[in-house]
């Protein structure tokens, strides 16, 4: 299993990337492959963060939240969700009523 955001590999059983918090895939990723992350939601709202992925998630949208953490959500930051190029249309449009 490999992240597609920074190309760790894991064992089998594991589910998301420790460090980008995606979820893996069985494939290794090509350097270009796992770099090209546009953003298609941000909100500061750690609910809304949790569905967005939830939703992502539930259709194999693998997705990195860029700026997560209890020091961004807590103080007001923004979080951006991101996915990879090829998937921004359909995830913009899971998440279009979201806010």
């Amino acid at each position: 299993m490999y992240c597609p955001k920074c190309g760790a590999e894991y064992r089998r059983g594991q589910a998301e990337c420790s460090e980008c918090k995606v979820p893996l895939v069985a494939k290794r990723p090509s350097g270009a492959e796992f770099m090209d992350y546009v953003t298609v939601f941000e909100t500061g709202n750690p609910a809304l963060i949790s569905i967005a992925k939830s939703l992502l998630k539930n259709v194999r949208i693998g997705y990195y939240a860029k700026g997560e953490g209890p020091q961004a959500v807590f103080s007001g930051g923004l979080v951006q969700i991101q996915v990879a190029k090829e998937d921004e249309a359909r995830a913009k449009e899971l998440l279009e009523d979201l806010e």
